[in-house]
């Protein structure tokens, strides 16, 4: 469920993205030629860090990759709050490149690693996942009037609280597995539980009583 919802969350920034950056950009004066090229920058970066991203996934696991994926984009969402200048409007979109790649790809992997049914029942989850966020992304922002910055600050609300539902799921999924594990005592403890139930377990038939001498005559 916390990966379900952090990847959602995850996706409805994402959408609030591709819906109001272009008319926030051109209610602040930007021409239709510098909101494009803000897409480009992205489209370009996005493609360029595709690998390093997949091998941190690796390497690191997937979930701890997701966290820092959320917090870069809570980084370009709140670097276009604090900074409306087109330089670094700029560079939100360079930054929020590595969010828009790592949260796609490694998305549908925490989804398959979360299910029981695998990479399949991941990929059907994330379709549907994909569609609710992208209706949460765009319908967020109505509640704050006009295309101010303020709007970003939902985005990084959103990123907030996947990069929160992420570290929860991770501790409950570390002592679900510490408690699943056996430890020395119960080891212990059924040892000795058989050894009561068949005490000549493992050392072969008991021997036969011994023979006593004749009685002399």
């Amino acid at each position: 469920m916390t990966a379900a919802i952090a990847v959602l969350s995850l996706r409805a920034a994402d959408s609030l993205r591709g819906v109001y950056l272009p008319l926030y950009a051109n209610d602040a004066g930007i021409g239709s030629s510098g909101v494009s090229a803000l897409f480009a920058v992205t489209a370009v970066v996005e493609f360029a860090v595709l690998v390093p991203i997949a091998a941190a996934s690796d390497r690191f696991g997937s979930r701890p990759a997701l966290v820092v994926v959320s917090l870069v984009g809570l980084a370009s969402f709140l670097m276009i709050v604090v900074d409306a200048g087109y330089p670094v409007l700029v560079l939100s979109q360079v930054v929020y490149a590595v969010f828009a790649a790592g949260f796609q790809s490694i998305g549908l992997v925490i989804l398959g690693e979360a299910l029981a049914s695998g990479m399949g029942g991941g990929a059907a989850l994330y379709t549907a996942l994909v569609q609710v966020g992208s209706t949460v992304g765009i319908l967020a922002p109505l509640v704050v009037p006009g295309y101010s910055p303020a709007v970003f600050l939902i985005a990084v609300g959103f990123c907030a609280l996947a990069t929160v539902l992420l570290l929860v799921g991770r501790r409950a999924t570390a002592s679900s597995d510490e408690a699943g594990s056996p430890g020395a005592d119960e080891l212990d403890e059924s040892g000795a539980d058989s050894g009561s139930r068949s005490p000549h377990r493992g050392q072969g038939p008991p021997a036969a009583p011994a023979r006593r001498p004749a009685d002399p005559v």
